[in-house]
């Protein structure tokens, strides 16, 4: 079994919702990036941080929970494949990371679109591919080098 720790946000905020009720929500802390730091100094090799909309799919029809579904496993496919890299280190390798995802997700289905703030990565991808090919550790070294 894969755990992925969560980081719960609303309005800025890291929070644990009460069997999803907004009337008993727990704000854990008003800067969610030292949540995510705990996670990291207690050993997590990743961290899922979503809107909590997302997490409890409140609004979100079947096909965007497909979306979601199948980006985190995409995710979890590349902690693989890049296991000697540093993709998961910092926010801005992380970014790196979802585009990749998404790029793969496109690959399978050209009208997949999970997330809108990993278009522009993914697009960087796209244009890498003709010279690294879609290899997932030539695509992110390449990606790092830009």
């Amino acid at each position: 079994m894969i755990l992925f720790p969560a980081i719960d946000l609303v309005n800025g905020k890291a929070v644990r919702l009460f069997r999803g009720d907004y009337g008993k929500m727990t704000v854990y802390a008003e800067h969610p990036e030292s949540v995510a730091l705990d996670f990291g100094n207690e050993g997590a090799e990743a961290i899922h941080i979503a809107e909590s909309q997302d997490v409890f799919g409140i609004d979100r029809d079947p096909e965007a929970e497909k979306a979601f579904i199948s980006h985190e496993f995409m995710i979890y496919l590349l902690r693989i494949a890049l296991k000697n890299e540093d993709a998961f280190l910092s926010f801005e390798n992380w970014m790196l990371t979802e585009g990749l995802a998404e790029y793969y997700l496109q690959k399978i289905d050209s009208n997949s679109r999970s997330f809108q703030s990993c278009q522009e990565q993914a697009e960087v991808y796209r244009q890498l591919e003709s010279t690294c090919g879609t290899d997932a550790v030539m695509l992110y070294r390449a990606a790092l080098k830009r």
